[in-house]
C-alpha cells in the first residue's frame, strides 16, 4: 500500500485534542483512504478532493471522531 504525508501535527491541534502524540508527527493517506473518501463521500470528493493537504494543514475546526 502507497501511504504519502499530507501534513503534519501541529503544537495547537496536539494540544486542543489532548493527543498522545508529538509535534509534527506526520498525517498519511493511503489509496485506500482515498478510495473510501471517493465511496462514501462522492460529492465531498469531488468538491474538495484536489484541497485535501490543504484542509488537512488549515482546517476550520478539529475534533475526535468517538468511533475511531
Amino acid at each position: 500500500m502507497d501511504l504519502f504525508q499530507i501534513g503534519s501535527l501541529s503544537a495547537k491541534v496536539i494540544d486542543i485534542l489532548h493527543l498522545p502524540f508529538e509535534i509534527n508527527t506526520p498525517i498519511l493517506l493511503g489509496n485506500s483512504n482515498i478510495d473510501h473518501i471517493k465511496k462514501t463521500h462522492p460529492l465531498a470528493f469531488l468538491k474538495c478532493g484536489n484541497r485535501i493537504t490543504e484542509i488537512v494543514n488549515t482546517p476550520d475546526y478539529v475534533r475526535i471522531n468517538p468511533k475511531d
